[in-house]
């Protein structure tokens, strides 16, 4: 049995009433690390929401490289065309407001501190920023509605690179095929 198999089946003897799939990938998450919160938030599907970024950016050890993915995958350059935070909500129709209050979380998050790490590189959407050079990244975050601190702005690229394959829609098989879906 993988640790994910004795992870849902304990899940779901404790809980039998929860069958939310999110549920127990949180869950999954506040038993793992850094090194699997990482893992997720570099091929998480958006479309799922972002109850699981804004969980992971909440740890006080959070990598950089990770909060770097999720708050690049936002895509900020996006954000510049609008001139206020309450613009930028309502700019999404969706999910605006995670998006937005998510990057603020971040730039808050970073501007106290967190973050001690930088073991993880950033996700391959990061890069692609990122490679853009200091005054590009400088010129996002001043052109977003929201306040950006200069450390997250000249992050850089720095930690180890991304080995995580095997992951479906953003969930790694393993987890999976922990939930009985045959992959």
């Amino acid at each position: 049995m993988t640790p994910q198999e004795e992870f849902v089946a304990r899940f779901r003897e404790k809980s039998p009433d929860v069958d939310d799939e999110i549920d127990i990938f949180l869950a999954w998450l506040e038993e793992n690390g850094p090194d699997e919160w990482h893992r997720w938030a570099i091929n998480w599907n958006w479309d799922h929401g972002t109850d699981l970024f804004r969980w992971i950016v909440a740890q006080p050890n959070c990598d950089k490289g990770t909060a770097l993915s999720i708050y690049y995958g936002m895509q900020p350059d996006y954000f510049t065309r609008f001139a206020s935070v309450e613009e930028a909500k309502a700019g999404i129709m969706d999910a605006g407001d995670e998006i937005v209050e998510l990057a603020k979380q971040i730039c808050q998050m970073w501007r106290e501190g967190a973050y001690p790490s930088y073991a993880y590189q950033p996700s391959e959407g990061a890069l692609t920023y990122l490679t853009q050079g200091e005054d590009a990244m400088l010129a996002i975050a001043a052109g977003v509605p929201w306040d950006v601190p200069d450390g997250l702005a000249k992050a850089g690229i720095q930690g180890e690179p991304n080995n995580f394959v095997r992951v479906i829609d953003g969930v790694p098989v393993e987890m999976l095929r922990a939930l009985g879906e045959n992959w």
